[in-house]
């Protein structure tokens, strides 16, 4: 069980990071959508 939620944590922290750089990618790219953002930080 330990290892599953460490895998969790880890998957999680992954998506996390996939997820802020495919925002700064939009952003560069000109293609960043604002109301997203709001999502993200609410």
């Amino acid at each position: 069980m330990l290892s599953s939620v460490k895998f969790d944590s880890a998957f999680t922290f992954v998506g996390l990071d996939f997820i802020a750089r495919s925002l700064v990618l939009m952003e560069v790219n000109g293609t960043y959508i604002p109301p997203l953002n709001l999502l993200l930080v609410t």
